[in-house]
């Protein structure tokens, strides 16, 4: 009787399957998963239940055979809904522009209308432009249906930690969706997430699944080594063709001479010791890459349709690529506020920074000054600027590079407020009040896997409007690329 894998977590059960390619392994994870998959992928594809069954069928062969590369700790739900994004993105190239203020319209002339619809096929790509840990809360809690207290074990927090994180993320949802529909508020999202993200899909689509998927596993390792080994020899197709009619040449001269000769006693043959070529330190050592971290405003009224375009186009390297060529020195257009550059070894950290530091008062030892203003006979100081600290693990192929990262970017200079020390009294400001600093500040916690060369989009968050900044202007989007390159020199 074959075991039964349904009782065992996801890493269980891809470790085994991944050590014994045990198909009831898969299928328990098939069984487990595509409920999510499936209903993502039926979202995006406005309800085309047959183009989902085919994107799902696609999503669950590269689990079957990129298993193997997952990184340990990988939340599997959200690594699958991601990739459903990506997969059903490719299948509808084609949508046509959203025609927002139509909708709206629509909407307003009719207030008991069901804002579902209207959000549904645009649900996924708003998830994705969330922060990977905010991402899994929502994956975890609507789409598994986990409890705090699972979501708190897999994301590594503590329960109170992962509600409030998963309210969170609700709440930023409901900001990018609400352009869609005015009625939506963030209570009405929450049910309708519960309520309406999972469907069943159709019964026999799980046992067809996991039998292609496994099938196609098994088969694909022998032509991917074969593709490889020919596209390592693509670039060098010159010289390998030079060197076979070099060989050809002089095999045809010594059987000519051979011919001409007169046959002789054969000689000795002399053995000479092989001389093996020590390979380049670059191939036996640990990988380096060179990473590059971009930092991008791009006003909303831009950012709505660069981010369509990427989620129907699948390409974060095009989409940086087109934000540089337009960017200008011009602040409140598309501009680069910050580029980092630096090389790491796998399996290494490093931090990148472009900071200075700001002094300010600090909070004691106040003693009265002049004009009826407090100040201190100390100060605090703080780095403000743009920081990236990244963790890179490259697999032993080095075509897949894994990374962590903490990025803070302090997007304005610190703005000084005057704090009163009367309560009865606090906007007098000839009484006697202290300057302190407000800081603006955007942080984010990645996790991402690249390809060397390619570049993915790690952050697209909407920042505060500072104050003082006309109404007529529009609202800032941070866009935040990392790139990986194999690096020059270690």
């Amino acid at each position: 009787m074959p075991p039964d894998f349904t009782a065992e977590n996801d890493a269980a059960l891809l470790r085994g399957f991944c050590a014994d390619r045990a198909e009831p392994a898969f299928r328990a994870l098939v069984d487990r998963h595509l409920p999510a998959v499936w209903s993502a992928a039926r979202r995006i594809v406005n309800g085309d239940e047959a183009l989902a069954e085919d994107i799902a069928q696609e999503v669950f062969a590269h689990l079957a055979v990129y298993a193997p590369k997952l990184p340990p700790r990988v939340v599997l739900g959200g690594w699958l809904h991601r990739h459903t994004c990506y997969t059903a993105a490719k299948a509808v190239r084609a949508a046509s522009r959203r025609r927002a203020r139509e909708q709206q319209a629509a909407v307003m002339n009719a207030p008991d209308a069901d804002p579902w619809p209207d959000i549904a096929p645009h649900l996924d790509a708003a998830l994705n432009t969330l922060s990977a840990a905010d991402r899994d809360a929502v994956v975890l809690r609507f789409f598994e249906k986990r409890d705090f207290r699972a979501i708190a074990t897999a994301l590594g927090t503590s329960e109170d930690a992962a509600r409030m994180k998963t309210a969170r993320a609700v709440e930023k949802l409901r900001g990018i969706l609400g352009k869609r529909s005015a009625l939506l508020t963030v209570a009405l999202l929450t049910s309708l997430l519960a309520e309406r993200s999972i469907a069943a899909p159709p019964a026999h689509l799980a046992a067809q699944i996991a039998h292609s998927s496994f099938i196609h596993a098994a088969t694909v390792p022998a032509f991917t080594g074969l593709s490889a080994l020919l596209a390592k020899l693509r670039p060098h197709r010159a010289a390998l063709l030079g060197g076979a009619a070099l060989v050809a040449t002089g095999f045809a001269l010594w059987q000519w001479q051979a011919w001409l000769t007169p046959a002789k006693s054969p000689p000795a043959i002399l053995t000479a010791p092989v001389s093996r070529a020590k390979p380049p330190a670059s191939s036996s050592g640990p990988a380096v890459m060179e990473i590059t971290v971009h930092f991008i405003r791009v006003p909303e009224t831009d950012a709505a349709s660069l981010l369509e375009d990427r989620w129907n186009g699948d390409n974060d390297s095009a989409l940086l690529k087109s934000l540089l060529d337009r960017a200008t020195p011009n602040p409140d257009g598309i501009h680069i506020a910050r580029v980092l550059t630096g090389n790491c070894v796998s399996g290494n950290r490093i931090k990148l920074e472009n900071v200075k530091e700001f002094s300010y008062p600090s909070w004691t030892d106040f003693v009265p000054g002049e004009n009826g203003v407090i100040t201190s006979d100390d100060s605090e100081v703080r780095n403000i600027g743009t920081t990236a600290t990244l963790e890179l693990t490259v697999n032993e192929a080095r075509d897949l590079c894994d990374l962590n990262m903490q990025l803070e970017h302090d997007y304005a200079e610190p703005e000084m407020h005057r704090w009163s020390t009367s309560l009865a009294d606090p906007e007098n400001k000839k009484l006697p009040g202290a300057d302190q600093p407000e800081f603006r500040s955007t942080r984010v916690n990645a996790q991402m896997m690249l390809a060397p060369g390619q570049s993915g989009l790690a952050q697209c968050s909407q920042l505060p409007r500072l104050q003082g900044t006309p109404a007529n202007e529009p609202d800032q989007r941070l866009f935040v690329f990392i790139t990986t390159n194999p690096a020059s020199e270690p």
